[in-house]
């Protein structure tokens, strides 16, 4: 199956034009860089983001690939994902997201182009209940994910939600897990339970800021004291993961 980059689209326009916000290169190094001036108690996870357009045959909508790294020297992506953006049945934009089975052959496509000729849309593994719904406002994107307690971490089970803004410039995107403490077999629940991942209570979500012009070999990094905690967290949504596009992927860990 054929995978090819887009460079043109004929297409949902405000899809389009969402999917263009998140093209390219973000990272959080201006967030961390703040906490460990100011000498936060929480650090955030210094995360670059890159992102590219793509098109694989047998897939609707608008698709993007994805690539999570931390930024530390020689750090290899430790979140490859596909992005699908389409509408859903209400006409409402949604991003369905996908694990590669053969990520190993697709990692350091942003290196070398013909690695994305590996993707295929038969190797893809969706993160059921995870999907990211996006709203368009007068001068950002609104999205989140998981508010129905069906974004489930694989690792820890715990449910998932992201809270993101979006804008040409920068994605700014809160993960929270929750242990799931009163919600019924059927799923019903007044509450996803008590607060287990993610900032504490009034802590600003990552803020993944656009970086233009960047060379793949220029990318700034941290290094010894400076670099710790940028472990990312496994509560993982772009975004993240809730969505998997944030350090925290729900689905992902």
């Amino acid at each position: 199956m054929q995978t090819k980059l887009v460079t043109s689209l004929k297409v949902d326009s405000e899809i389009v034009q969402l999917t263009d916000c998140l093209v390219g290169l973000f990272s959080t190094l201006d967030q961390v860089n703040q906490d460990l001036i100011s000498g936060a108690a929480y650090l955030h996870a210094a995360v670059s983001i890159r992102a590219t357009r793509v098109s694989l045959e047998g897939l609707d909508g608008v698709h993007l690939y994805i690539e999570q790294t931390v930024c530390m020297p020689d750090a290899k992506p430790y979140r490859v994902r596909l992005y699908q953006f389409l509408r859903d049945e209400n006409g409402t934009i949604i991003n369905r997201i996908y694990r590669l089975k053969n990520e190993e052959n697709v990692v350091g496509a942003f290196s070398d182009s013909q690695r994305l000729e590996n993707l295929d849309a038969a190797l893809l593994l969706e993160e059921c209940g995870c999907h990211m719904t996006w709203a368009i406002e007068d001068d950002h994107y609104s999205g989140y994910t998981g508010r129905d307690g069906k974004c489930i971490s694989r690792t820890y089970k715990y449910r998932m939600t992201a809270e993101a803004t979006l804008t040409r410039e920068r994605l700014i995107q809160l993960d929270v897990g929750y242990d799931g403490v009163g919600i019924e077999d059927d799923g019903s629940a007044a509450s996803l339970g008590n607060r287990v991942m993610g900032p504490p209570e009034g802590v600003v979500g990552h803020i993944f800021k656009r970086l233009s012009a960047c060379a793949f070999n220029d990318f700034p990094t941290l290094s010894g004291d400076s670099a710790e905690g940028a472990e990312p967290s496994s509560s993982g949504s772009i975004v993240a993961g809730a969505s998997d596009f944030s350090p925290p992927s729900p689905a992902g860990e």
